[in-house]
């Protein structure tokens, strides 16, 4: 067996620690097997979630599309933490909403995984598809619905908790509606969290407060998009905005002797959001772990807030998923009204890219 990794501090990290409805504490930074661990090799893959074990973390955040749960079950079954510490979220795809395609998915899950029950299950979207549905057909224009409505979706997933097969349940990509379709229909299970887009240029404040209202943590993927779109450059005044924003966060990261990649994580630790964070280089991977045993001051805080509030992007363009426009994440204090939205073209430069 292989060396066990040391145990994680994660738990007591947030500022006010997040328990699923059974009391259980939910670690408060996520490692995920997403998107970009689609465009890399299994190993690379395994290698990225050793050291995101070694280096602490024990949330790993999965996803039957992301199509890295079976990496994953091998790593996990070399021992390196034992389950009792780990935290493990899947996500049910569009194509799976209906009753006997949510215990299919959640079997293939557990199985891919080599776990007994999932900690948590997410709605990947809010939006059923048929169960031909063909990810190509987005960028053809088509949306093969299905109708399944999204408290049925709920109230199947509930059974499997009911069954020990899974322990919370959550969603992802949702707004306000989609949740309050969810509370309004008297659920056995509550959601945790609602997992979206979030970082300093898409800081998703009112959707948080809502959240917060109705019991509902912010979890946040892309935390890191910014420093990626500066990087990269492209996209117009999107990149250039990004690369403004970046700019600050090293006079932060130097008061503290950290990186900004840490700074990044820490300011929506200290907004009570979950960062759903990822990399495949190990390094970095661990260099993530970092940001969770230091303080960013009020005033640091509200200085990454106004630069990103001035410069406002997302990766990721609703409107193609769910109708009608005022179904949008943004709320007025996240964008300006009078600003031009992104286009599909610069929000999402990769159809097939999604999170």
């Amino acid at each position: 067996m292989a060396e066990r990794a040391p145990s994680s501090v994660a738990l007591e990290s947030w500022p006010s620690p997040l328990r699923t409805v059974s009391g259980a504490p939910v670690p408060a930074l996520a490692f995920g097997l997403g998107t970009r661990h689609r465009h890399v090799s299994d190993d690379v893959t395994a290698n990225a979630l050793r050291a995101a074990l070694h280096a602490g973390f024990r949330h790993i955040d999965c996803a039957r599309f992301y199509g890295t749960e079976a990496i994953a079950g091998r790593v996990l079954a070399e021992g390196l933490v034992p389950r009792r510490e780990l935290f493990l979220t899947s996500k049910l795809w569009m194509t799976h909403h209906d009753d006997a395609g949510v215990a299919e998915s959640v079997n293939a899950s557990l199985a891919a995984l080599g776990l007994e029950y999932l900690d948590m299950l997410l709605i990947h979207w809010p939006v059923a598809w048929t169960r031909d549905s063909d990810p190509a057909d987005k960028a053809r224009g088509v949306t093969p619905r299905a109708d399944v409505p999204l408290v049925a979706t709920w109230r199947a997933m509930e059974r499997l908790v009911a069954a020990g097969r899974v322990r919370a349940l959550g969603v992802s990509n949702c707004g306000v509606a989609e949740l309050d379709e969810i509370l309004g229909s008297d659920p056995a299970v509550r959601p945790t969290i609602n997992q979206v887009e979030c970082h300093p240029q898409c800081a998703q404040t009112a959707l948080r407060d809502a959240c917060a209202a109705r019991g509902v943590r912010l979890a946040c993927f892309g935390p890191l998009w910014p420093q990626r779109a500066a990087a990269e450059g492209g996209g117009g005044g999107a990149a250039a905005g990004s690369a403004r924003v970046v700019s600050l966060w090293p006079v932060a990261a130097a008061a503290h002797g950290r990186s900004t990649t840490q700074v990044l994580l820490r300011w929506l630790i200290q907004r009570a959001c979950m960062p759903v964070t990822t990399s495949s280089n190990p390094e970095r991977v661990r260099q993530s772990f970092g940001a969770l045993d230091f303080t960013l001051t009020d005033a640091e805080m509200a200085a990454i807030n106004d630069a990103g509030a001035r410069a406002p992007f997302r990766r990721y363009n609703p409107l193609g998923w769910r109708e009608p426009p005022d179904a949008l994440w943004f709320a007025p204090d996240d964008i300006d009204a009078s600003e031009s939205r992104p286009s599909q073209a610069q929000s999402a430069p990769g159809v097939l890219g999604w999170s």
